[in-house]
């Protein structure tokens, strides 16, 4: 077969067919003569992939275990060699070179020759080579000279893998390129992380690195990494981190040793940032950072005095003599002495040496200069800025922020700075948009004529409130508190016309003869260039008609405040004449700004003057204008007044008032006008009128009132008709009341009644109708006072029934279960206090007559 395998060879030695025949049924020869036909078959068709890949297959497979000095392994090498050059394009050819050349360590000629693949491959099988190239770099990962020449080739192939370069020049501890490969990430704006990592996350890993590494990032230069740029290009677009980034800028000059622009970053940032948590986080550090000053500073420079001291004391002793007193003195002694003649040079080497981290080899000589006490008065100027720093991040935040504004002056006028809390308020009403401001912006004005009065500058206080009335404002209430501010400054100052006459103008209704007459005025004015330098244009002209209208809507808003006409009421009341204040009062009710204090006071008014009728009047309109639960005070008021004057004389008439009122009176407010009545009647009327209207009270209120009326009905009528009437009444509430609470708590005291007028079969029969609300096991306190009742009025049997009702009582709420939500609130005991000695088998004889169940004998 051999033969004729050869024979077929001889013919057709340029078919593959014939040579892989053959190699396969020479499968069992030995080695070398495998390698022989494969040359053989290779000499005759060199350009043959399968018999290429197939020999220096079976080759690597043979040296494969052997040891590295192997001859076998610089042969099979040669053979890769001799078929790259038919082979240069085939990938997999390639690939098993550099697989054969990384298991032998021959790295620099497994580099070249991954290089060589790059080059002689098209770039779409780039890819395959990259695999191999990388497992290469991983596997000797101790040299990362290897990693940085191969990364930057494959990043050109495929940029998105820039994050695991940077992964790996951080394993290798290149901080400082790893730092650039980030920078050239992050300033990339199409960049897309293919670890799924946000630009947020690529950043913070950024600035990690350059507070962590600073020497290292500054040695890049602002070519390959401007540290700077970075970090304040990060501060506009991670609005979130910013306080972050501030910090980090400034540790980095911080390491440097660059003090100045450290301290000149924090206070750049604390006026930057515009969230609280940001302040705070810049404001910490920046307060640790000077106390770490600080305290470098007075370790260095603190004991300068105790050396000039130790100085002084060495020149004024003798040498020999500190000599014996080294020699002769105790340890402590010495170690003192020692100290001392140390002298200053040691003592400041070895306290600079305490500090030397602190102090970077870059620091400049000025840092070597005593400034402890200037560092000691910065640091407490930082901290007491604090308030108004934080003030301006929150106006940064909102600048129509009024209450803010008004912070801000309080600070100032807590260090008694009067000119800056001027000049802040100022500024806040040059910045507050009164349609944009959150409060109220008449403060600012108000807040301001405050200074200037508190300073004895009455009149720039009054100029000021005039410029307010004038302003813009978005709600009227903002113009009514500036011209009640303008009232009171003139009262304080005891202007009492002025601030009359300034009310009067206020309330009064400005007419539209006025408002198209101002128009026209502020027309011609800004026409003719009175206000300005300039014509202004048809825009302007448009501009002043929206100001002025919006002006004169306000205006006539304003004299319908409630407030200003009080204030104006008030005034007339006290500086003008009774016509003037009456007319004030029946202005308000006119034009229904009235409140139900406002008809009070004028009734009060006209009452006090002896205007009785009028006042009354006034009473009704007050009624007439309001409903419950308003008009209950007036109609309280009115009722009073009028029984205080006429008394008895006008009954008909007192009580038609009382039945108006009663009438739409609700049902929780009708109780002080029912007590007005019965106490009316009680006095000027009979005893029959008085206990009807106190049973209509007992109708009319709500459940949680009815038993305390029941009960001052049920005296009542024991004062003025009788028993009779009495018991009456207590029947009415057992009847009426559906809360058993309030059923047993009428029960017990009409019992009690009963008693008290020697009625004690009376007394009884209410016990045992109220027996049935009261559960034996959770109201005791009902069944002791029945108890105690028995004890003392009863006998044997009345006892014993007292008994069986009480039997009776507790199987049928043990069988209706209603005592599982019930709860006396009355009662000082607990529900189901005795159910468990019950259960638990201390249960009474039911056959024992003698004895009752708590073990008492019977009476």
């Amino acid at each position: 077969m051999e033969s004729a395998i050869e024979e077929k060879l001889v013919r057709e030695p340029h078919v593959v067919k014939r040579w892989i025949e053959y190699l396969d049924v020479k499968k069992d020869a030995p080695y070398l003569l495998r390698v022989a036909i494969y040359e053989r078959a290779l000499f005759h068709l060199p350009g043959s992939y399968k018999l290429w890949f197939r020999y220096l297959d079976e080759r690597c497979k043979h040296v494969r275990g052997k040891p590295l000095a192997e001859k076998e392994y610089e042969l099979t090498n040669a053979a890769f060699d001799r078929a790259l050059v038919y082979m240069n394009k085939m990938p997999r050819i390639w690939i098993m070179y550099a697989a054969f050349l990384r298991s032998q360590d021959l790295i620099s000629r497994c580099r070249l020759a991954l290089d060589d693949a790059l080059r002689a491959l098209p770039i779409t099988q780039h890819n395959l080579i990259w695999d191999e190239y990388l497992r290469f770099v991983y596997k000797h990962n101790e040299l990362w000279q290897l990693g940085c020449h191969v990364w930057p080739k494959y990043l050109q192939f495929e940029p998105r893998h820039r994050e695991k370069y940077v992964d790996y020049l951080l394993e290798a501890n290149r901080h400082g390129e790893a730092m650039e490969q980030i920078g050239i990430m992050v300033s990339d704006p199409g960049f897309v992380s293919a670890e799924g990592r946000t630009l947020h996350d690529i950043w913070i890993q950024l600035c990690d690195l350059i507070v962590k590494y600073p020497a290292k990032a500054a040695n890049l230069g602002r070519n390959k990494l401007d540290v700077e740029a970075v970090l304040r290009a990060g501060l506009r677009r991670f609005s979130d981190e910013t306080g972050r980034l501030w910090c980090a800028l400034a540790e980095f000059h911080i390491k440097l040793g660059q003090f100045g622009s450290a301290e000149d970053v924090y206070e750049e940032g604390m006026r930057a940032v515009n969230t609280v948590r940001d302040f705070s986080t810049i404001f910490d550090a920046y307060v640790q950072y000077q106390e770490a000053m600080l305290t470098a500073k007075m370790d260095l420079f603190g004991d300068d005095e105790e050396e000039d001291g130790d100085e002084a004391r060495d020149n004024n002793t003798d040498s020999g003599t500190g000599s014996s007193a080294i020699e002769g003195g105790t340890e402590n002694d010495k170690a003192a002495a020692e100290t001392a003649i140390e002298g200053p040079e040691a003592k400041r080497r070895r306290t600079t040496a305490i500090t030397e981290p602190f102090y970077h080899i870059n620091a400049d000589s000025e840092d070597k200069v005593n400034d402890v006490d200037l560092r000691l008065a910065q640091l407490s100027f930082i901290i007491d800025q604090r308030p108004f720093l934080l003030n301006e991040v929150v106006l940064r935040q909102n600048p129509h922020n009024v209450q803010e504004w008004l912070n801000r002056a309080k600070l100032f006028r807590e260090k008694e700075d009067v000119a800056q809390v001027v000049t802040t308020l100022n500024r806040a009403l040059e910045v507050v948009n009164p349609a944009l401001a959150l409060g109220r912006p008449s403060e600012l004005w108000i807040q301001l004529s405050k200074v200037y009065e508190d300073n004895e500058d009455s009149e720039e206080a009054r100029k000021v409130l005039q410029t307010a009335a004038d302003s813009p404002f978005r709600d009227v209430e903002d113009l009514v508190a500036v011209v009640c501010a303008s009232i009171e400054l003139e009262l304080r100052h005891e202007a009492f016309e002025r601030a009359l006459t300034l009310a009067r103008d206020a309330v009064k209704r400005p007419s539209e003869r006025a408002i198209a007459e101002n128009i026209a005025l502020q027309r011609q004015r800004r026409t003719k260039g009175v206000e300005g330098p300039s014509v202004p244009g048809a825009d302007d002209v448009k501009n002043t008609e929206g100001i002025v209208k919006e002006k004169f809507r306000l205006q006539q808003r304003l004299y319908k405040s409630t407030r200003l006409w009080s204030l104006y009421a008030d005034l007339e009341e006290s500086l003008g004449t009774l016509a003037t204040a009456r007319a004030a009062y029946e202005s308000m009710i006119d034009l229904k700004v009235a409140t139900p204090q406002t008809i009070l006071n004028l009734a009060c008014l006209l009452y006090e003057n002896n205007f009785y009728e009028d006042a009354f009047k006034a009473l009704e309109k007050g009624v007439a204008l309001f409903d419950w639960p308003h008009v209950g005070d007036i109609w309280s008021a009115y009722l009073t007044k009028f029984v205080s004057r006429y008394g008895g004389s006008k009954m008909e008439r007192t009580r038609e008032l009382f039945e108006k009122a009663l009438a739409g009176a609700p049902a929780d407010k009708a109780k002080p006008l029912f007590l007005l009545l019965s106490d009316f009647e009680e006095e000027h009327g009979d005893s029959t009128h008085a206990m009807a209207n106190y049973e209509r009270l007992c109708a009319t209120v709500p459940e949680n009132q009815k038993v305390d009326m029941y009960n001052l009905a049920a005296a009542k009528a024991h004062e003025l008709v009788g028993v009779s009437r009495m018991r009456n009444i207590f029947e009415s509430a057992l009847e009426d009341l559906q809360d058993p609470v309030n059923l047993r708590e009428v029960s017990l005291r009409f019992a009690e009644k009963e008693r008290a007028l020697g009625e004690i079969d009376r007394a009884r029969a209410i016990f045992k109708h109220a027996a049935q609300f009261a559960n034996p096991r959770t109201v005791l306190s009902f069944w002791d006072r029945w108890k105690e009742f028995e004890v003392e009025h009863g006998n044997e049997d009345t006892y014993k029934e007292m008994l069986r009702v009480k039997r009776s009582i507790q199987v049928r709420f043990q069988d209706t279960n209603y005592a599982l939500g019930q709860n006396d609130s009355h009662d000082s005991e607990k529900p189901f206090a005795s159910q468990q000695v019950t259960n638990s088998g201390n249960k009474k004889d039911p056959n024992d007559k003698d004895k009752v169940e708590d073990g008492t004998p019977a009476p």
